[in-house]
């Protein structure tokens, strides 16, 4: 029965029967360039950053469905654990806000603005940890760009980020709906930040997105 209501359905709205129908999968070209440790040191002194920084990177727009303010919030606690964390916020919108939120930990976060993709895909080899807590994504190519680079990756239950991390889900944040708003536990994200900056959880889950 179920089975048949969703052909009446398909046939009703789309006019198109199951068996003409294909997938394709969305990819990117593999451009990643894996460096040596001393490549990537160098890269990182090139933009001002130390060999004892532990970079976490957002990259998107700046916007409330992004979960900027959630990530900046739960980072603020990330920094009270490991102050050599530092917050990299690759991408363009309402840098007012959030610039204004940072107060007290502007030291620790960087705003980028919108990059080229040779900086952006530097930033990629740097990283430690990549971050996307949105609250709805359909297929992000900043997800398949740090899976490509093989960054952990922390993203949440949302439609498409969900099917993406696979076996990775242990480090997919949970969105709670309360009838119009939208949230994400700021206590989780940090705690899944700072494990992720600890020196046994990253190469393995980085490993696993690459794959």
């Amino acid at each position: 029965y179920r089975r048949q209501r969703q052909m009446c359905i398909r046939d009703r709205v789309y006019g198109v029967e199951r068996e003409k129908l294909v997938v394709v999968y969305n990819g990117l070209k593999d451009e990643a360039i894996k460096l040596s440790e001393e490549e990537r040191l160098e890269k990182r002194f090139a933009l001002g950053f130390r060999e004892t920084d532990k970079i976490i990177l957002f990259v998107g727009r700046l916007d409330r469905i992004k979960g900027v303010q959630y990530l900046i919030e739960a980072f603020r606690r990330v920094i009270r654990k490991n102050p050599n964390s530092r917050l990299v916020i690759v991408g363009d919108g309402d840098y007012d806000k959030y610039l204004k939120q940072c107060a007290g930990i502007w030291s620790y976060v960087v705003f980028t603005g919108k990059v080229e993709k040779e900086v952006l895909y530097t930033f990629y080899q740097i990283a430690d940890v990549g971050v996307l807590p949105s609250f709805h994504e359909q297929c992000s190519y900043v997800a398949i760009e740090m899976m490509m680079y093989g960054i952990p990756l922390i993203g949440t239950d949302s439609t498409g980020l969900k099917e993406m991390l696979g076996d990775n889900q242990k480090y997919m944040m949970k969105i709670f709906e309360e009838a119009n708003n939208v949230s994400l536990s700021v206590e989780n994200l940090a705690h899944t930040l700072v494990q992720l900056l600890t020196e046994s959880f990253p190469r393995k889950a980085g490993k696993n997105g690459r794959l």
